[in-house]
């Protein structure tokens, strides 16, 4: 199954600017049904066509799901419309979130000496 989110700042309220999504408050709703989606076991879409995000708001949309679940995650999450700017954003949030994700996962293992 599959489920397709259009990033489009008119569809939450109104945010500072109609192609510009900045803050993390923004991103809840969208992570909250990115969420849910991932919990029914649905491929979800995130379609960035026409806007452009902050590093902070796609931390709080994606970052912290990746924090969460891992980079195993990311088989149903997928990107599209993004700009090359988007791209990098959202590289770098999902690079840094799986390697801290990776370290504590290995910091709660016990060590056994």
């Amino acid at each position: 199954m599959l489920t397709e989110l259009s990033l489009h700042p008119a569809m939450f309220g109104p945010i500072s600017s109609p192609r510009s999504l900045g803050t993390r408050p923004a991103a809840i709703p969208y992570r909250q049904q990115i969420e849910t989606s991932i919990e029914l076991g649905k491929v979800i879409v995130l379609d960035f066509a026409g806007v452009e995000a902050t590093q902070s708001f796609v931390d709080e949309l994606i970052g912290v799901v990746v924090l969460h679940h891992g980079r195993s995650v990311l088989e149903l999450v997928k990107f599209r419309g993004c700009s090359d700017d988007m791209k990098a954003v959202i590289r770098f949030v999902i690079s840094d979130r799986a390697r801290q994700h990776d370290e504590e996962k290995s910091a709660s293992r016990p060590v056994f000496h």
